[in-house]
């Protein structure tokens, strides 16, 4: 995760690429089961054993398509010139855009949730002056401290504090 500010314009960036090397590991397993389950067809094999075969590779390539769709790219681009907050995701069969007025950022902040092991995970959200709640990113953190430097540096952007968002 990636922040910076660049004059007028504030970059938040996220890295899923752990996640999308994870799920191309199940995608390249899971089409490899499916590839030796259809050529050991003709060997003698029961048809019960090729399809247990195909039924595990189709569930591993499913399961590498899910973990890279839900681990898209999010941009945040906040400029004061132009007074918007753009959230950009992208990723797997997915591009998504949506821009907010920079005025209708009411709150940026962390939030905590828990892993699979029952471990602390962090994100961050802003809030809208609707009282919409949007995320910033799709990703859970388990260092707290860089997803909250990347949220206070964007709060204080939002604000207008001048030279803080630097800290």
């Amino acid at each position: 995760m990636k922040a910076t500010v660049h004059g007028d314009t504030f970059a938040f960036r996220d890295s899923p690429g752990c996640f999308w090397l994870f799920g191309g590991f199940f995608l390249l397993l899971g089409g490899l089961a499916i590839l030796a389950s259809v050529s050991s067809a003709d060997t003698g094999r029961s048809s019960w054993e090729v399809l247990a075969g195909m039924a595990l590779g189709i569930s591993a390539v499913a399961a590498g398509a899910y973990l890279i769709y839900d681990a898209p790219v999010s941009r945040v681009t906040a400029d004061r010139r132009r007074g918007t907050l753009m959230l950009r995701r992208q990723g797997l069969l997915r591009r998504q855009r949506q821009t907010f007025p920079l005025s209708s950022v009411r709150d940026v902040y962390v939030i905590e949730g828990k892993d699979i092991d029952g471990d602390p995970v962090f994100s961050s959200r802003i809030a809208l002056a609707d009282g919409t709640e949007v995320p910033l990113t799709l990703l859970w953190l388990h260092d707290r401290r860089t997803i909250e430097q990347a949220a206070t540096r964007l709060k204080q952007f939002v604000s207008g504090e001048p030279g803080r968002e630097q800290a």
